[in-house]
């Protein structure tokens, strides 16, 4: 079950919250302003708030450095709860420091092997978004390769001491990443799809070959690495938030946000709305962009709102407000509300019973037990 408390669903309200999920909202942002700070004031009573719920909840929901910078601007907060914060924040400053001394080695040696990849989500967020190398939690370092390099990239990186989690069947395997560890804490996520399951590539009209064709460089200090163009960004950001993450996770929005905030007036948004119809994600991008505005504000146009919402359904509206109502979780549930036509859907669960049986069946039983719970209501 995934953290529902904090699901955005339809209808976001964060006065309904909790006090201690509305400063993990508020506090979850690299800039307060006036309003920001005012809200949190009012709910700022050493007494009132339950910290060990409120650290809970930070540490959860992976924002525990961005809490940290927050809330050390308001007086009295207990030293134990900005101790707590404080230790977390060096470890993740620290992990971050070894994860961006191995993405330099990463880049520099498939730069002497002529070989392209692209780093996505944490990396190029914390040198291109927070600027912090402390302020965005990572678990992993995620790489975008393409299919046909997969064998040379296992290579290379077994050379550089990487092993697998778990060997796979082959590379027409159910996941587009495989999972790389090595003996110092590094992990690596490598991708060979825009989305986490080979199915949704398959299905879905995406053109990875836009996505290499208009990377962009990042540069910090000597480390030079690839990354996605504003669309791609954008558009890979929500189809990992929605059909991988089913909608779970504050961090994922906040990534969001701080994005549209820092460019807003360069995304191409025409682009962005004509590559989610050609691609047919209309509807994870909608859904991605709208409760992030919902909880942070996030200033995405409303005409581009307006375009993409023609995508949205009765089904997936009702899906939503039914997680809301009865605080269950989606899984893989949001993978068949996200399709944005019945004709992916089904020929989404049609391969699935033909390639992945044993996977399809599990789906089956997840869903069924959440579909069942959505349709009674929950009792007080």
């Amino acid at each position: 079950m995934h953290n529902i408390e904090l699901f955005p669903a339809l209808g976001f309200d964060l006065s309904a919250l909790s006090d201690e999920k509305k400063l993990i909202v508020l506090f979850s942002r690299t800039d307060l302003d006036d309003d920001i700070r005012t809200q949190a004031e009012s709910i700022l009573h050493p007494d009132k708030v339950d910290w060990d719920r409120f650290l809970e909840l930070a540490n959860v929901n992976q924002v525990t450095s961005l809490v940290y910078r927050s809330i050390q601007r308001f007086d009295g907060i207990p030293e134990k709860v900005l101790a707590r914060l404080r230790e977390w924040s060096a470890d993740i400053f620290a992990y971050n420091i070894r994860n961006f001394d191995a993405a330099r080695r990463l880049s520099e040696l498939f730069r002497e092997e002529e070989m392209e990849i692209i780093f996505t989500k944490g990396l190029p967020y914390l040198i291109d978004i927070y600027e912090d190398m402390g302020l965005r939690e990572m678990a992993d370092v995620d790489i975008l390769v393409k299919p046909e390099d997969i064998r040379k990239v296992d290579m290379l990186l077994e050379g550089e001491g990487f092993a697998p989690f778990e060997e796979k069947e082959g590379l027409d395997d159910y996941r587009a990443q495989k999972l790389y560890f090595r003996g110092d804490g590094i992990h690596l996520d490598v991708h060979r799809g825009f989305v986490g399951r080979m199915l949704h590539n398959r299905v879905l009209g995406i053109d990875p070959e836009k996505a290499w064709e208009n990377k962009r460089e990042l540069r910090r200090d000597d480390v030079r690495i690839d990354t996605l163009d504003l669309t791609h960004t954008l558009v890979y950001q929500c189809l990992h938030l929605s059909m991988q993450h089913s909608f779970s996770g504050i961090r994922w929005y906040v990534d969001i946000n701080e994005f549209v905030r820092k460019y807003e007036k360069e995304i191409d948004w025409d682009r962005l709305v004509d590559a989610a119809g050609e691609y047919r994600i209309r509807k994870p991008v909608y859904y991605s962009l709208l409760f992030t505005k919902d909880m942070f504000d996030a200033p995405v146009p409303g005409r581009v709102m307006k375009e993409l919402s023609g995508a949205t359904g009765r089904w997936d509206r009702w899906f939503f407000r039914r997680i809301k109502a009865n605080a269950t979780g989606v899984d893989y549930l949001a993978e068949l509300a996200m399709f944005d036509n019945c004709l992916d859907a089904a020929k989404f669960i049609m391969l699935s019973f033909v390639f992945y049986p044993r996977r399809i069946l599990h789906f089956f039983g997840i869903s069924g037990s959440i579909f069942k719970a959505l349709l009674w209501k929950k009792k007080s």
